[in-house]
């Protein structure tokens, strides 16, 4: 099977393990998985010095008002997160700095060890429950232009037709784009969450994270057949709690799933999209096994 990493042919993440952190919150991560934390901020005006060996780096943002910066991690265990935000919010920005409706937290999570279809899954059952992501994140974020929910679009349907190496647009919650581009073309195997608007909260932010790395651990272990089985046969009796659970363990209940009415419009896009490509390909199938003469572009 053919890897994120094989597929696009880019570099191997380098992972930094944080050194010198001894910070521990209300809100563990235990996952290893690497990922990359970016953080928007205004105001940020007589702020100290990122410390010396520091994953963090920072750069002026166009996009920001009021001397706005965005501070950037290097790749981390995901483990080290809760401590290297922290280090952030506490030593580095004060009380000054600002998180307006401008800012945003985006976490970029590496999938460079997934196969493709691997990848494909881990958007498909993140699309069921992307309502759930933005009442989590809150603030108004399902609206926002540059985090668009993509089973609101017709991503899905060209992801399942294409595959995950096709265009995608960078301004959707769940951002593809990173996975095979960059200004060189090189990419960098990673999905992008957008979805988060800034904030001081570190154990929010925490607990997004173990969200992220939660369905990659998810699709790393369920076999991709059940996967796509699941997703085509899930209706109004679906138990989507039980399967919140299943994914989620007991960091589930921070996105207070009511009922399924609550993400209907979610698993009806995927599921017909699933169908839709489901059906395309029998037809596909059958007008080349019945008539040969006629030339059906698949």
């Amino acid at each position: 099977m053919t890897t994120i990493l094989e597929k696009f042919g880019i570099n191997p993440v380098q992972i930094v393990v944080p050194k010198g952190l001894d910070y521990v919150g209300s809100v563990s991560i235990r996952s290893e998985h690497a990922i990359g934390i970016e953080v928007e901020v205004e105001n940020v005006v007589d702020v100290a010095r990122i410390p010396k060996g520091s994953v963090w780096t920072s750069k002026t943002d166009g996009s920001l008002r009021n001397a706005g910066m965005e501070f950037i991690t290097m790749p981390i265990p995901a483990s080290y997160a809760p401590a290297v935000l922290n280090q952030l919010m506490t030593q580095v920005l004060n009380q000054h700095c600002s998180f307006s409706p401008r800012t945003s937290v985006h976490v970029h999570l590496n999938v460079q060890d997934l196969e493709l279809h691997q990848a494909l899954d881990y958007v498909l059952l993140y699309s069921i429950f992307e309502k759930l992501f933005y009442k989590f994140a809150g603030r108004g974020r399902i609206r926002n232009i540059f985090c668009v929910p993509i089973t609101e679009t017709d991503l899905l349907v060209n992801l399942i037709a294409k595959g995950v190496s096709k265009p995608w647009s960078k301004y959707t919650g769940l951002n593809l784009c990173p996975l095979s581009t960059r200004g060189d073309g090189a990419g960098f195997g990673t999905i992008e969450f957008r979805h988060m608007h800034g904030t001081f909260d570190v154990e929010k932010l925490s607990v997004w994270i173990n969200f992220i790395t939660m369905l990659k651990e998810y699709v790393m272990k369920t076999d991709t057949k059940v996967i796509r089985k699941m997703l085509i046969d899930m209706d109004d009796n679906f138990d989507f709690g039980r399967l919140l659970f299943d994914i989620f363990g007991d960091y589930a209940g921070n996105f207070k799933f009511g009922d399924n009415e609550e993400i209907k419009s979610c698993y009806m896009a995927t599921r017909m999209a699933l169908l839709n490509e489901t059906i395309r390909s029998k037809v596909v199938n059958t007008a080349k096994t019945s008539a040969a003469f006629y030339n059906f572009k698949g």
